[in-house]
């Protein structure tokens, strides 16, 4: 009998000790003991940890520093008492034991040895709160056999595995993974098998298991398993850039834990910066609400996407390249500067057209550099222009004038926030803040007359009683408007009365502008500048600026194609010969300049949709194409100027957003994340039906995928090609 209940009590705490030791995987530390033990204390330990009432109160008060359970238990347990024991303020942690039972790859435990901790001298472990904040872990190329453990960072989103020796992964804990590198291992195709029926469902799921394909790792059948939950396979180009499994012709970009389209049927760049439709549908047609930027180059002059780009990328390697007769972009090792090559000095101005030049072109190194000049010899960081900008310094980045040129702090704000969005650094986006927040509140000076709210000239001495028209940037405003984290109420009425200012500085004869403008839009004379009511050579821009608005905002629409029609035809009369004169038109003065040809080309976007206009538009549009870039002494300020008018007409002046929380595909009418017949049937019916509506809101941004306003059966011939891979 005896022998019988011994052998009894040897099978029960084998039961527990296995049952345990399958469950066994954490603990809590209690590292000093209690002075007074109150019976929900006591309550509390015998609860958790089963022990008799004497010997949690024994713990609690004499045994400590000590583990609470005799045994590891599970998570559920130990944060159970964790957050029992806090509540009643012992100071306890739960933590995850790190050794061969929950981690039994030497190697695996060794690449989380930056997380771990050793409480008691003897056991290692992990805080359970440090072990949930893990969202991403890189163990590739760590010659790791086995991912055991992997389960209990139940968070993880990012998993970088790939060029070990694995066969398998277990990924039933890990229910936020959105992305799985797990190339070159030894998972076979069964092991792959496993591995898709355990991911997780999501809705931008990002797999890369072979780096090449073809290498029999994964078929088309589990490919589709992938895809019905929410998973794209992918591979790695020679380029660094991925691209869907089986040649499929769809790019994608990682940003923001997404995998993001970039090719010809999304609103993303390489980068995964965005700048598609927005959610703030309002009844314009700019490109800010419907992501279009189709360039006019294409729809008039029958360019192509190659032309185009080929264009671009010679006044890039000109301006900024190019020999000491072509560029105005001087790289000093971790700064650069713009240069103006008449005056011999650096402007403001200059080096915030560069900085969007960059931006917009996606050359980040040459934007941080001109931002690290700017920041290091022009920005005011304290003292009486705190936030601004001294509009001249010499090469050396000392002496010239202290005092702002307000297009550059324009140019500044919009191109660091641009930065921001399109290139996801947040720094950009700090730095843009300061200056937006001091153009208002800066106690000695304001950038916008506060009482027109219209910008001034210079917001100090007798600056700020008038304005220069060709700083009156709309567009730009209207974005502050929304981005701003100060003064919005302000950038809103300034946007407003900004464009009133434009529309009153065109006069009503000749459209032209005056250099220098009272905020009723009559010409302002000033000692020092005999030619500031006439049109000269800041006047040019603005029909770059309200160009730009139209296309990009429409919210002026009608007033801005007046402004154009009088300032085109003035033009067309003097067969853009001249290019100074008074405000009236009179006394043309010296030779059509390659600026002019660039802004007034912008211009004739607000010119587009009249039938009576359309061999003009071609017209400017022919001459800024075949416009030559500059070289010699006054290469500097027409030729940057004609620099960015041609990104707004090449369709390459974007407004970069934050990233939205969905994400649009051109073509993917139906949103279930991919371009197929059932969107192009979707575009028939639409076009097909009598009713109104059948596609609404968003549905119709993304089915419009030529770009022509409407949804045709164009559109859906576009699906068709897309779905057969006929699309570049």
């Amino acid at each position: 009998m005896k022998k019988r209940l011994f052998i009894t009590f040897l099978l029960v705490f084998a039961f527990v000790m296995v049952t345990n030791a399958d469950e066994a995987c954490y603990n809590v530390w209690f590292p000093k003991n209690v002075e007074t033990v109150t019976a929900a204390m006591v309550n509390t330990v015998r609860q958790y940890t089963g022990l008799a009432t004497m010997a949690a109160k024994k713990r609690l008060q004499e045994e400590a520093p000590c583990w609470m359970f005799d045994v590891k238990t599970t998570r559920e347990k130990a944060e159970g008492l964790a957050a029992a024991l806090k509540e009643q303020e012992v100071d306890v942690k739960a933590y995850l034991i790190i050794d061969e039972n929950n981690f039994p790859d030497e190697n695996f435990r060794n690449s989380l040895s930056y997380m771990q901790t050793s409480p008691d001298g003897k056991n290692t472990c992990m805080l359970v709160d440090r072990i949930l904040e893990v969202t991403t872990l890189d163990l590739h190329s760590k010659d790791i056999n086995t991912l055991k453990g992997i389960e209990y960072f139940t968070n993880l989103e990012i998993l970088y595995c790939q060029k070990n020796k694995l066969t398998s992964i277990d990924l039933s804990g890990n229910e936020k993974l959105t992305t799985l590198f797990c190339y070159g291992n030894n998972i076979d195709h069964s092991g792959m098998d496993a591995i898709i029926a355990n991911l997780p469902a999501t809705s931008s799921g990002g797999l890369l298991p072979e780096e090449e394909e073809g290498q029999g790792l994964i078929d088309d059948a589990q490919v589709k398993a992938a895809m019905q939950k929410g998973w794209t396979i992918l591979r790695r180009n020679s380029d660094g850039l991925y691209t869907l499994y089986n040649n499929q012709r769809k790019y994608y970009a990682f940003r923001y834990n997404k995998w993001l389209p970039y090719d010809s049927t999304s609103y993303y760049d390489r980068n995964g910066g965005y700048y598609g439709p927005t959610i703030e549908i309002e009844n314009h047609s700019g490109a800010f609400y419907t992501g279009n930027y189709t360039s006019p180059f294409k729809t008039y002059l029958g360019k192509s996407d190659e032309e185009i780009q080929a264009k671009l990328d010679q006044l890039w390697n000109h301006y900024f390249k190019g020999d000491n007769n072509s560029k105005v972009y001087y790289d000093k090792g971790t700064e650069a500067y713009i240069k103006d090559i008449n005056n011999c000095d650096v402007r403001s101005e200059g080096m915030s057209y560069g900085m969007m030049i960059a931006v917009q072109t996606d050359h980040r190194e040459e934007f941080d550099k001109l931002w690290n000049w700017a920041k290091n010899h022009m920005w005011h960081k304290g003292g009486d222009w705190d936030g601004y900008f001294a509009w001249q310094r010499n090469e050396s980045g000392t002496g010239g004038d202290d005092n702002c040129a307000p297009d550059g702090e324009m140019y500044f704000m919009t191109s660091l926030i641009f930065a921001a969005h399109r290139w996801g650094d947040n720094k950009y986006m700090e730095d843009a803040q300061y200056i937006l927040e001091k153009m208002w509140n800066n106690p000695r000076h304001c950038l916008f007359n506060p009482s027109h709210y219209v910008i001034t000239f210079q917001p100090s001495g007798g600056g700020n009683d008038f304005s220069d028209p060709s700083y009156d940037l709309p567009a730009f405003i209207e974005l502050f408007s929304r981005w701003s984290d100060t003064n919005q109420d302000k950038w809103t009425r300034a946007a407003k009365e900004t464009r009133n200012h434009l529309y009153k500085s065109s006069n009503t004869r000749s459209g032209l502008f005056a250099d220098y403008s009272n905020f009723d839009g009559t010409p302002h004379s000033i000692s020092y500048n005999s030619n500031a009511e006439k049109y000269m050579y800041d006047a040019m821009r603005c029909a770059m600026n309200f160009g730009m608005d139209y296309y990009l905002f429409g919210a002026d629409a009608t007033r801005q194609e007046e402004m154009a029609k009088r300032l085109i035809d003035f033009f067309e009369k003097d067969n853009y010969t001249h290019a100074r004169f008074n405000w009236d038109g009179s006394s043309p003065s010296e030779q059509y300049t390659q600026g002019e040809t660039g802004a007034n080309a912008v211009a004739c976007y607000c010119l587009m949709n009249d039938d009576s206009y359309q061999e003009i538009v071609r017209k400017n549009l022919q001459m800024a194409w075949d416009a030559k870039p500059m070289t010699g002494q006054y290469r500097y300020y027409d030729g940057i100027v004609h620099y960015l008018s041609m990104l707004h007409l090449c369709g390459s002046f974007k407004i970069w957003k934050p990233e939205p929380d969905y994400v649009l595909i051109k073509g993917d009418v139906n949103g279930d994340g991919l371009v197929t017949m059932a969107d192009a049937n979707a575009v028939v019916n639409h076009f097909l039906s009598e009713a109104e509506g059948l596609l609404t809101g968003l549905e119709l941004y993304v089915a419009d995928c030529n770009g022509d306003g409407e949804i045709t059966m164009a559109d859906a011939n576009w699906i068709v090609n897309c779905f057969l891979g006929n699309n570049e």
